[in-house]
């Protein structure tokens, strides 16, 4: 299947579970038959964890395994797509000069469970949300040229598209996360770069009780400082300082 006739087929598709054999079809002309697709812009491991496969077909075990040992804080896969501009190769990760044995581990381990030739890229969403899909063949040789990584960094994209559209999927849905219009104005005012006693002065509160906002602003948004709860707030869509 080619790049045209994938996006034609998918263009017409009415469910996830149809949308992913055709992707897996597309992928098969590489030799890949593993994909996985999760949301990997969050500040914590818990919920990297609970974010990590939106559509997974990786082994069960190995996603057990990756889990139970936390293996997102040092997944150097997951790490480079926070940061990639443009597909590349788990080959490349790996030869890194930089590279710490915790990450190494997990790509071998990755391989002891027929994750071979893997590829990974990232598809950037408005306000810093990021999507992560990784790619591999359970047999060795899959075709990961510069031709290749372009044209599956093409059908990711659509087919990421196609999914949001059949789930109504939103990487800015707040959730069941509700900030008071005072909690918003704090944050607003500590996004633009004032200290909490400046907040004070500007809404003519005291000290303690821009300390009590940002208390609860921090168990709602699952964060412990100022600095990850503006990057959540905007992510997600609750306070827009620009």
């Amino acid at each position: 299947m080619d790049l045209t006739e994938f996006i034609c087929e998918t263009n017409r598709i009415t469910s996830v579970e149809e949308l992913k054999n055709q992707f897996l079809k597309f992928l098969g002309g590489f030799g890949m038959d593993r994909f996985i697709m999760g949301e990997i812009s969050h500040d914590s491991t818990s919920q990297k964890e609970k974010y990590l496969g939106l559509l997974v077909n990786y082994p069960q075990e190995w996603m057990q395994h990756y889990v139970a040992n936390h293996y997102v804080d040092h997944d150097p896969i997951y790490h480079a797509a926070l940061t990639a501009r443009k597909p590349f190769t788990w080959s490349e990760v790996e030869t890194q000069k930089n590279i710490s044995k915790e990450s190494l581990r997990v790509l071998q381990e990755g391989r002891e469970h027929k994750l071979y030739s893997g590829v990974g890229l990232s598809i950037h969403q408005p306000l810093g949300g990021i999507i992560g899909m990784g790619f591999a063949g359970s047999e060795k040789d899959a075709r990961c040229d510069k031709d290749a990584l372009s044209l599956i960094y093409a059908a990711a994209n659509h087919f990421f598209v196609c999914y949001a559209d059949l789930t109504k999927y939103n990487t800015l849905d707040p959730g069941n996360i509700r900030l008071t219009n005072r909690e918003c104005e704090v944050l607003l005012w500590l996004a633009r770069g004032k200290t909490k006693p400046d907040v004070a002065d500007i809404l003519s509160v005291s000290e303690s009780s821009i300390k009590r906002h940002c208390e609860s602003i921090f168990q709602k948004l699952d964060v412990n400082n100022v600095p990850l709860a503006v990057a959540k707030a905007i992510r997600m869509g609750l306070i827009r300082p620009f």
